[in-house]
């Protein structure tokens, strides 16, 4: 199976230009998020520490211009060969992230990274900047990191590294799998925490009209305007601080009931993975489960 070839490639060889290169784009995004956010953050959609959308640029790029038949305009390093490789990783690239963003806000119901206010964006799935920047990624690959690439991959001790080989490969199908089936669950958790969040609302607001409307309609028949109005928004700030407090109440205990250890584990991870992730609907939900989730980690932190 190693030996069988691609475009003249073994599937050893792209095999592990794939996780190299992901492992490469995980440390990269985490480093970047990280001193962005002043704190460590666990970059990407899996567990594990790979981002496959790096793996698989730089790995469609290996077979597109490090073939037999490519190999030697690839290895000319004049500028037209450069300028080929930049254009053609920019295009490639922009093109693999538009798909998978799109792809996973269809799954999930959510937009995982958005470009809208960068310049030259198409539809908030790439903009300028970052497709220049794939670009420049691709000619640093193509004539920098790929041959030094090809000479480790080529070091490996054989079988050794078949079965090692075997092994990532069923790591990362365990956390691709896993990882999948949790999250297709969070637009359901948070469907049904959303309308509970409307039945409480409508609860709370029709009993505590129902109980001070003959209050309000005595306080109107003997006070001024001005006193009705302040007792109105008295009554208001009064019965928000209970709905409030109601429907923390119940989010907690149906986050206890119904969410288990692994799911509040990838939930949270994935928020602070994604700190700008927007939900196409369940906002306020998706609110309260954040805000939630990310407490209980700073408490435990804190705690340590």
């Amino acid at each position: 199976m190693w030996d069988v070839k691609v475009a003249g490639i073994s599937i050893y060889e792209i095999f592990y230009n794939f996780f190299i290169y992901s492992f490469f784009g995980w440390i990269y995004e985490s480093i970047y998020v990280s001193v962005r956010e002043k704190k460590w953050v666990n970059r990407g959609f899996l567990n594990g520490p790979v981002i496959p959308i790096y793996g698989a640029s730089a790995t469609l790029l290996y077979i597109a211009f490090f073939n037999d038949r490519m190999l030697p305009v690839t290895q000319a390093g004049d500028v037209v060969s450069i300028l080929v490789i930049f254009v053609s990783g920019m295009v490639l690239a922009s093109l693999l992230e538009f798909v998978t963003s799109w792809t996973m806000e269809k799954l999930f119901h959510a937009r995982w990274w958005d470009y809208s206010e960068c310049f030259m964006n198409i539809q908030g799935r790439v903009c300028l900047k970052a497709s220049l920047f794939w670009g420049f990624l691709s000619v640093v690959m193509a004539e920098l990191l790929q041959p030094a690439m090809s000479r480790l991959i080529a070091r490996l001790p054989r079988p050794m590294s078949e079965y090692l080989g075997y092994l990532i490969f069923v790591v990362f199908a365990a956390d691709f799998t896993v990882t999948m089936v949790v999250t297709l669950k969070l637009d359901a958790v948070l469907g049904h925490m959303q309308r509970l969040r409307e039945e409480l609302y409508e609860a709370v607001a029709g009993h505590k009209w129902q109980e001070v409307r003959e209050e309000f309609r005595t306080k109107l028949e003997s006070s001024k305007a001005v006193e009705f109005l302040e007792s109105i928004k008295a009554n208001a700030e009064k019965h928000a601080d209970e709905y409030r407090e109601k429907v923390q109440t119940f989010t907690e205990q149906y986050r206890e009931k119904h969410q288990n250890g692994l799911q509040k584990y990838i939930f949270r991870r994935l928020m602070k993975a994604y700190p700008n992730m927007k939900m196409k609907k369940h906002t306020g939900a998706f609110h309260d489960l954040r805000e939630n989730l990310l407490r209980k980690a700073e408490r435990k932190a804190d705690k340590k």
